[in-house]
């Protein structure tokens, strides 16, 4: 398969954040702004009299990832929203944990689609796995809420 050679634009995006047991909330209203970071490993140098000799992995680094949504409500004790899947709480306080008893703090996944198949462009996602979110509410024209993620687990990414 070529390269493909359709850029994606921010009207190909969605973003979906999963809990364990298929609890889903597909973001909506959000601004186009996700960005995510797979970081390496630290590293370890080795020297020998002060001269680089080799290079080692050390500990595993913490991804980050983040995106803004337009905001609506704080809580619905109906129907899951931003704020109760990211607190675990409200309509939200059912849901579990895709972390192990390892992790103590509710964990979910997310999930980037780019789709552009509508002009050849394929479908790219990358789902990543273990992520503790957090959210800032900040009032504006409109008002937003910043969400921003650690990344404990993996990447995966598909194309088709």
């Amino acid at each position: 398969m070529a390269t493909s050679q359709v850029v994606k634009t921010l009207r190909d995006g969605t973003i979906r954040i999963a809990g364990g047991g298929g609890s889903t909330l597909d973001i909506s209203l959000d601004t186009g702004d996700f960005s995510f970071s797979e970081p390496k490993s630290s590293r370890v140098v080795i020297r020998d009299r002060s001269s680089i000799a080799g290079l080692r992995k050390g500990d595993d680094e913490v991804g980050e990832c983040s995106f803004t949504v337009h905001f609506r409500e704080f809580t619905d004790a109906a129907s899951s929203n931003v704020y109760d899947f990211i607190y675990h709480r409200a309509s939200a306080s059912a849901y579990t944990s895709v972390g192990s008893d390892a992790f103590e703090e509710f964990l979910v996944d997310i999930v980037y689609t780019a789709n552009a198949s509508a002009l050849s462009g394929g479908i790219h996602t990358v789902t990543l796995n273990k992520v503790l979110l957090t959210a800032s509410f900040s009032e504006g024209l409109p008002d937003s809420i910043s969400v921003t993620g650690e990344v404990y687990g993996t990447y995966a990414y598909t194309n088709t």
